[in-house]
């Protein structure tokens, strides 16, 4: 590979530095997969597969040369001198970094839905078609490299992908909307419900206190009870045995109760702010000509393209989300059940048949017979979608 920087490194893989500063300046000339085999000043790419996982390598090839790593986790720990570059997916961007043209190491084409996009037919990974004379668009790889052989084209622009997703985005705040409208109402009544439920945690607090030195005051007792009277030392073990084990039963209840009471306070706070934060990204979303590479790993995890529909994996949370939308009371959250409407497309051509596409979404949920309510769902998904995306709820 060419020399990059770190800078146009972490640019290149859409990657974040963690584990603490680096020379964005440094440069690196190599990428590295084999932690046995480590050419100094290299970048250790650990894959990851079925039966493999080379973060468990990291170590080792940074002690033996590389300058630096990627990695799709945190570390325990981190080695000084070394970077560590975090992205969603080491073996997606090992392929983005080896397909994308580079000029200088600034990319000249996004290529923005590459690594999302699979034929729907063969299987194969959908292909850029980066053509100054044509819109950009994707292909069946597999089609590329062998034409008709092989399978048909599955052509398909990036603008009516834009439009999809979009349109996938705008179901979420438009099926969630009575759900937002319970929320900004628990919203102006946070306060009050905090301020209540601290109340009565505090009132619950004074009465544990109580309760736990009730019971140090029956200890003692049982013991000056047993020193005045040795005699009846099987009577008054039992006495206080039983008294204690009823002192220890009512601590245990209001302690759960206190944490009932604090767990109800967070949810409300959580939800809430995780649910602001969400709905303006969304918003943003809308707002944009073309979506960003971010914007994809936000809202899906895969499209099948055939030539007639598409098959869409959404991430898990914002498939709860879009879900929670379409419940009525409770539900079993299978695979494959179709509450999410279905999207038509239809993508004109100046010398061919317009293309007409219906997407689907097609959903991996939990297959057990776990029940979800609208509520429950709509929590799961936002909560979710802020743990995954960084949201901080608890500030």
């Amino acid at each position: 590979m060419e020399a990059l920087t770190l800078a146009q490194l972490l640019q290149a893989v859409g990657g974040t530095l963690i584990g603490g500063e680096a020379d964005l300046n440094q440069t690196v000339t190599e990428v590295c997969t084999d932690s046995r085999s480590v050419p100094q000043g290299c970048l250790f790419l650990p894959l990851e597969g079925e039966r493999f996982d080379g973060h468990a390598y990291i170590n080792a090839a940074l002690e033996g040369g590389a300058a630096g790593c990627l990695t799709q986790r945190e570390r325990e720990s981190y080695l000084p001198g070394k970077f560590y570059i975090k992205v969603p997916n080491t073996t997606r961007a090992l392929r983005e970094k080896r397909s994308t043209s580079h000029y200088r190491g600034v990319k000249k084409y996004d290529n923005t839905y590459s690594g999302f996009l699979v034929c729907g037919d063969c299987g194969a990974p959908m292909f850029a078609m980066s053509r100054s004379d044509l819109r950009p668009a994707y292909t069946c790889g597999t089609y590329h490299r062998r034409g008709l052989k092989g399978c048909t084209s599955h052509h398909i622009r990036v603008d009516k992908l834009d439009e999809l997703l979009k349109s996938y985005v705008q179901q979420v705040m438009d099926h969630s909307s009575d759900m937002l409208q319970r929320l900004n109402e628990d919203l102006a009544r946070q306060q009050e419900d905090v301020a209540e439920t601290e109340q009565s945690a505090d009132h619950l607090a004074e009465v544990l206190v109580d309760l736990q030195e009730e019971l140090k005051v029956t200890k003692r007792q049982r013991i000056r009870d047993l020193m005045k009277h040795p005699e009846q030392e099987e009577l008054l073990e039992q006495t206080y045995d039983e008294l204690e084990a009823d002192l220890q039963k009512r601590i245990e209840g209001i302690s759960h109760q206190i944490e009932m009471l604090s767990d109800k306070r967070n949810t409300i706070i959580q939800v809430n702010r995780a649910a602001r934060t969400a709905m303006e990204v969304f918003d943003d979303i809308l707002s944009k000509d073309t979506l960003e590479r971010n914007d994809l790993e936000l809202i899906i995890r895969q499209i099948k393209v055939y030539e007639d529909h598409l098959e869409i994996q959404l991430q898990s949370d914002v498939d709860a989300i879009l879900r929670s939308g379409t419940l009525e009371g409770a539900v079993n959250f299978n695979e494959g059940m179709g509450h999410i409407s279905s999207v038509t497309i239809v993508q004109e051509s100046n010398k061919h048949l317009d293309k007409v596409f219906h997407a689907n979404v097609i959903s991996d949920g939990d297959p057990s017979q776990t029940t979800w309510t609208r509520w429950e769902m709509f929590c799961f998904g936002m909560l979710d979608l802020a743990k995954r995306t960084g949201i901080d709820c608890t500030s």
